[in-house]
């Protein structure tokens, strides 16, 4: 609610700070205020650990040159935030500051919150303002936690709207840095977008809000249309408004490019046409072409990009590596469409978090970059190692199931990243560590999605009609 302001502990900054808001949406008839109340507004002093920050920036070799290459100052990050679960009535934030952030059940949409600097805003009741959109994190969690450690310089503000997939525990490792701070809201709200472009002075905006998972696309396509099109279009436009715009990077899919028909077809480079055959590749496809669009006629430095399948910590568990570990970790059978002879590419995702650190300072805009990897592995192959992984190999023919295939299901998606490596990137996460990794991430973290049932069905259909939507131990609907 505070916005990064130092105030004095007897200073009415913070209620002035409210006040404004309240009036800027009061005036917003996009955004209906339903109730606001502030009991209180407390400071409190939160001790840096230096050492300790330092010592878990994650690895990179890569360091920008200060003459030649984009540097940023302020950081808009959309769909930062991971996956969320929150028990009803429980405050939400990062573990370390449970006790300092409170908020009712359920979590209200809308809300503006953050930890600025080195003081924490307490407030038993907030700004409720109701809003409604659809973003994953997964990814921009980890390219937030790498560039908030690493460049102290940079200012990162993740916003989010901390759909079903959403949780802020995974960005537990910066929340309390003095240049990270977190706002909740909706990509597809014109005017709160606009207000915090504007409010904290963004430069740079890293697009990675999206709705992803081609299961759902297949039930719940309007969603899909709503938060990867129209979403984008409102950024768009309001970095098109928005003075001081440097860049715009797109985070896309190789699936726009549809089916590499055979495991002959050669690798696609940028050029290739797009040919998506699913409505979650269609709607990022028609993304993309609004991107461009808004960069030949407006002359919005944008870039685009489009990545493999990424794996990794903070991936909610209807994708399928976190999914097939969470149903071994039940003693259940892996779920496999079709016959599991499909093969994706997958890409360890503090690899991915370092391309996005290349392509921010060294990308062209106007350019289109593949993240691709050299780890083509089929479905049922991956299902394998991570039985065997989990130490459960002699329990291989009861713990591996097929079921009916989707409505059409790629054979493979291949691409070439020759461009990418050429700025200076390259994988460096072997496959089988990087599994490892990730295998024993979840297993420490089991509690971390509370009731993830509905994401470990053959078919998830998560959010698709009321009653469906994914909910906690509690009973909180976090889908609807």
């Amino acid at each position: 609610m505070t916005h990064g302001r130092r105030t004095d502990e007897t200073s009415l900054s913070n209620l002035e700070r409210v006040s404004s808001i309240v009036s800027f949406f009061s005036r917003n008839s996009a955004a209906k205020l339903i109730s606001w109340k502030i009991e209180r507004v407390n400071s409190k002093s939160i001790q840096q650990n230096n050492r300790q920050e330092e010592a878990i920036i994650m690895s990179s070799s890569f360091e920008p040159n200060l003459e030649s290459d984009y540097i940023p100052q302020n950081i808009l990050l959309t769909g930062g935030a991971g996956e969320f679960s929150c028990p009803a009535g429980a405050s939400i934030g990062p573990a370390s500051l449970q006790s300092l952030l409170f908020w009712p059940s359920p979590p209200p949409a809308g809300l503006i919150y953050s930890w600025p600097n080195d003081k924490v805003a307490h407030f038993s009741r907030l700004l409720v303002i109701a809003l409604a959109s659809d973003c994953t994190g997964f990814i921009g969690s980890h390219v937030a936690i790498l560039l908030a450690k690493k460049y102290p310089h940079y200012n990162v503000v993740v916003y989010d709207k901390l759909d079903y997939c959403s949780c802020l525990a995974n960005l537990d490792d910066i929340a309390r840095l003095k240049n990270f701070k977190f706002v909740k809201g909706d990509i597809t709200s014109p005017d709160l977008v606009s207000y915090v472009m504007a409010e904290e002075q963004i430069d740079t905006v890293m697009h990675f809000a999206a709705q992803t998972h081609v299961d759902n696309s297949f039930g719940n396509s309007f969603n899909f249309t709503q938060s990867n099109i129209f979403g984008t279009h409102v950024l768009l436009e309001a970095a098109k408004c928005h003075r001081g715009m440097r860049r715009f990077i797109h985070v896309s899919t190789d699936e726009v490019y549809g089916e590499g028909e055979t495991f002959e077809t050669e690798a696609m480079k940028e050029e290739h046409v797009l040919e998506p055959t699913n409505p979650y590749a269609a709607t990022k496809a028609g993304a993309e072409f609004l991107v461009k669009s808004y960069h030949r006629s407006f002359k919005l430095p944008c870039v685009i990009t489009r990545g493999n399948n990424v794996y990794g910590p903070h991936q909610f568990p209807e994708k399928l590596i976190p999914k097939f570990t969470n149903q071994i970790l039940r003693g259940r059978p892996v779920t496999l469409h079709g016959d599991g002879s499909n093969t994706r590419n997958f890409l360890y995702v503090e690899d991915v978090a370092r391309a996005f650190e290349v392509i921010l300072h060294k990308a062209m805009p106007g350019m289109i970059y593949n993240i691709g990897g050299d780890n083509e592995i089929s479905n049922l192959e991956v299902a394998k190692k991570l039985i065997e992984i989990l130490g459960k190999k002699d329990q291989m023919d009861e713990l591996i199931s097929f079921v009916p295939d989707r409505k059409f299901n790629d054979l493979r998606y291949t691409i070439n990243s020759g461009k990418l490596h050429q700025l200076g990137w390259k994988e460096e996460m072997p496959w089988e560590e990087g599994l490892k990794t990730t295998v024993e991430w979840y297993t420490k973290h089991s509690d971390r999605f509370g009731n993830i049932e509905d994401a470990l069905v053959a078919h998830p259909r998560i959010g698709v009609a009321p009653g469906t939507a994914l909910s906690n131990e509690n009973g909180l609907n976090l889908g609807s």
